[in-house]
């Protein structure tokens, strides 16, 4: 279908119908609301998406938003709970193929990327405008004024990282004039207590004001391993300062600063074999592989993967999320090393490279986090306004983990992080009140992000010793014939340094009183270098870049507002580092297994156009807002492994020096002791194309004074319209993904919140807050052949206020749904007899199970 004539047309429609739905509110364009509106009129929403600031019902974006009430009648604690009321987003901690909190990913509208570096995210998040570099789960909410979750590419307003969109955290100023402070307590089943407190005022009246806050929240364990150790335990503590400063009139200055400690044990999740379960031996699939148009695809899941208590376990149980609790496993103590992951997971140093991440003794995650910005605004004579944001964010990190999800525990990994960046920027801002307005700015971004990731510094406990057979796949280990070993990382794959130089501008013009014509654009330039450690092996690209955006308004009164626009997203070019520097026999090697490989992948595109229609009606009691859009993605990044016999003393074998090589050696083969190839698995990138298409809903309505309901629904499709993925080629017989859809995004998603507040006497009011939202199901992996099945998820609230004293009672996951959050392709590593992805499982998170708790806060 052609975008444009399609747009045109539904453009024409929503006029028609618009000109209709004009009845319900008759107030001018640009008029101000009746005083006499209802008291239970909608609360009037002011957001800054567009780096100005506007009524969310003017903003022609497609934009959720939700207030400090919003946040705290609501019950939002984390950025789950925010994305699950907002549509065209999704969030999940288990941000990569692992369970926990040690990766997080912001997806819009469908898209999907498998990646950890920062540089390549889909969706970002911003504190104050500023970019936010990971530990995004343990943001206290305390501190937020308003978050705004925008959709679509926002390129020409944030610039890197927000391809698919872009969810932004307003913090509160503190009171010049007078002192407040909050105070609240929770305490749930699991063990788990959250604590904060806040409090602000004047240092100097007018002048300087102060806001300090702090934050200490714990859980306990949600299952529990058949080690008897617990899964699941989460820590956070996190303390936040402000200074508010306003010397005179025209000039006010904010200055933030925040550090956080997390601290958490083994994660709550498992892995469904594909072996142990298989569903699709026996089955044909029809696709759209010119090579295999029917393949019969082999020890793996074929439709929904089994659920807790269905699923079989590695040990041949149905408790699948298990994993081993303690550093000393059994396995450990068979190969005849007790200590070895103690001794080379914790003692050992990390790589100097990463030498500034925490030192960790358990299995799970220790990470610190510190951020610090800086924003003033300067107003200039005749309405202009100077503004300034400055940004600086440091994230250090270790984290153990099995690395095999089973209980069998045979390989295991330590993969510290040490990232750190920082921005500026600069804009003018023309007067709002004019016919022709304008912005113009420059920004500098600079991010360095170095973690042994892949697998890191990985621990096998089932290595074959002298080449002697180790055990047949998914069984146990041969005592006799297997060792401990050790693989260093190179931190080659998982390293980068990247600066962006941007110039933007946007201009607004009021053709009538009723039509406004907006153009964006930002000119970009983009240094990568990936690789960095060692400097040795480091490849650099730069790429200048144009990210235009226009959009077409039309307004025919103050509650009606139709848009059309385009926008370009772009994401940086990358370098396929083990290409890059492999020899000439290793990168033959990579061309067989995908010909047409380049050492450089272009930098992905997405060009998208979007129409949407805000209402408000009913006297301002009520509101939607609809947005439909379509998208061409190109050069879409995905992944693909190769086996590779790499030549002894090359870069890539870098720290396998000794690894099937004699000493010294350069320029051989390296071959095992027997003489067999001595076989390495790298990743690498190829280049697809997807397209997007989709709806997304929102609407609010106050029914009365007392009650009121919130509507969400999202229709997400995508398709590969070429997209290569071979990490299931031995298992799915096809590579060829055209025609599928992106994995973790499902098509279909929706939520419904309501709330009724009424008076219990002359002094308490009493409330009530419900929410249940749907997740459709979603595919694990390109190739969909396997999928987690939709659920839905209950959460209820009770609570009475008397002025600032506020005291609830809650239930999560009402009805204790056992479905799973999140699931993804993870290859069976503890299945296979030595390094390889022939075996393949379903990396799962469950639900967490029902929680009751109480809650109780005050203002003062």
């Amino acid at each position: 279908m052609r975008i444009a004539p399609f747009l045109a047309a539904l453009l024409l429609s929503l006029s028609m119908a618009v000109s209709s739905a004009t009845s319900w509110a008759q107030a001018p364009a640009g008029g101000t609301q009746d005083s006499s509106s209802p008291s239970s009129a909608l609360e009037e929403v002011t957001v800054t998406a567009r780096k100005r600031a506007e009524r969310l019902l003017d903003a022609p974006l497609s934009v959720s938003a939700f207030t400090a009430k919003d946040i705290e009648d609501k019950g939002f604690k984390t950025l789950d709970d925010v994305t699950r009321a907002a549509p065209g987003v999704q969030y999940s901690q288990q941000g990569g193929q692992i369970p926990g909190r040690y990766t997080s990913a912001i997806r819009f509208r469908g898209m999907n990327v498998n990646s950890d570096a920062p540089s390549l995210q889909l969706g970002a998040l911003f504190i104050d405008g500023i970019f936010t570099l990971g530990g995004t789960q343990s943001i206290p909410y305390d501190d937020v004024e308003r978050i705004e979750v925008v959709k679509g590419p926002q390129s020409a307003t944030y610039g890197r990282s927000t391809f698919g969109g872009a969810i932004n955290y307003i913090t509160r100023t503190p009171s010049l004039t007078k002192y407040s402070g909050t105070l609240s307590a929770t305490s749930a089943s699991f063990a788990e207590q959250d604590y904060s407190a806040a409090f602000e005022g004047p240092i100097v009246k007018e002048k300087l004001a102060f806001r300090i806050g702090g934050r200490y929240y714990s859980r306990g364990t949600l299952f529990t391993a058949t080690d008897g150790g617990g899964l699941g335990m989460e820590s956070s503590k996190s303390m936040q300062g402000t200074l508010y400063f306003t010397p005179f009139d025209a000039l006010k200055i904010k200055l933030r600063g925040f550090y956080d400690l997390d601290d958490d044990g083994p994660a709550d999740g498992g892995l469904v074999q594909g072996l142990k379960n298989n569903s699709c031996t026996g089955k044909t699939v029809t696709t759209q592989d010119p090579v295999f148009p029917v393949a019969r695809p082999v020890n793996y899941i074929c439709g929904a993967v089994p659920t807790l208590g269905r699923a079989i376990s590695a040990t041949g149980g149905f408790n699948i999320i298990d994993q081993p609790t303690s550093l000393r496993t059994a396995q450990a103590g068979l190969v005849g090393a007790p200590n070895f992951l103690i001794d080379n997971l914790v003692n050992r140093a990390n790589p100097a490279a990463v030498s500034g991440a925490p030192s960790i003794d358990h299995l799970g995650l220790l990470r610190n986090v510190f951020r610090a910005s800086l924003s003033a605004d300067y107003d200039l004579p005749g309405d202009y306004t100077l503004t300034f944001q400055g940004g600086y964010n440091r994230l250090r990190a270790s984290w153990i983990r099995n690395f095999g999800l089973t209980p069998l525990g045979f390989w295991w990994s330590r993969d510290p992080t040490d990232s750190k960046d920082k921005s500026y920027e600069l804009r003018v801002t023309s007067p709002q009140n004019q016919r022709f307005t304008w912005l113009a700015g420059v920004n500098y971004y600079e991010q360095d992000f170095i973690q042994s990731g892949s697998g890191g510094d990985a621990v096998n406990l089932c290595w074959p010793r002298n080449g002697a057979p180790v055990r047949v796949a998914a069984g146990p280990c041969i005592p006799a014939n297997v060792s401990a070993i050790l693989f260093d990382n190179t931190l080659a794959q998982n390293s980068d340094h990247v600066s962006t130089e941007g110039l933007f501008v946007s201009v607004s013009y009021n053709l009538t009183d009723q039509w406004t014509a907006s153009l964006e654009g930002r000119q970009q330039k983009d240094s990568s270098t990936s690789g960095v450690v060692p400097p040795a092996i480091a490849r650099k690209i730069v790429e200048k870049k144009f990210l235009p955006r226009a959009i077409l308004r039309w307004q025919p009164t103050r509650a009606t507002n139709v848009y059309a626009s385009f926008s370009k997203g772009i994401l940086p070019a990358i370098i396929n580092t083990q290409l890059a520097i492999a020899t000439p026999r290793e990168l033959a090697q990579y061309q067989l297994a995908q010909p047409g490989v380049q050492s450089t992948i272009a930098g992905d595109q997405l060009k998208m156009y979007e129409i949407g229609w805000k209402q408000q009606f009913w006297d301002n009691r009520a509101s939607f807002s609809v947005a439909i859009y379509q998208g061409d993605w190109t050069n879409q990044k995905g992944r693909s492994v190769a086996v590779i016999q790499e030549d002894c003393g090359s870069p890539s074998h870098g720290a396998l020096a000794t690894s099937g090589c004699p000493a010294g050696a350069t320029g051989l083969p390296a071959v095992n002791a027997n003489g067999t190839p001595f076989l390495n698995f790298r990743n690498f990138n190829v280049a697809g194309s997807t397209t997007l298409s989709g709806l997304e809903l929102q609407g609010s309505v106050a029914i009365n004074e007392h009650w009121d309901i919130q509507p969400t629904f999202t229709y997400a499709k995508t398709e590969y319209k070429d997209f290569i993925f071979n990490f299931l080629s031995s298992i799915s017989q096809f590579t060829q993904m055209k025609g599928n859809q992106n994995a973790r995004f499902p098509k279909t998603s929706g939520s419904l919140a309501s709330n009724y507040t009424a008076p219990l006497n002359k002094d308490w009011t009493w409330y009530v807050h419900g929410d249940v939202s749907y997740t459709g199901k979603t595919f694990v992996d390109e190739s969909n052949l396997a999928f987690c099945d939709a659920y839905f998820l209950t959460n209820a609230r009770v609570g009475f206020e008397k002025g600032d004293l506020r005291l609830e009672g809650f239930v999560r996951n009402a009805l204790d749904d056992k479905n799973y959050s999140a699931c993804a392709r993870w290859s069976d590593f503890d299945s296979n007899p030595s390094i390889g992805t022939q075996y393949q499982g379903v990396a799962v998170t469950p639900q967490n199970p029902r929680q009751f708790g109480i809650r109780a806060s005050i203002k003062f």
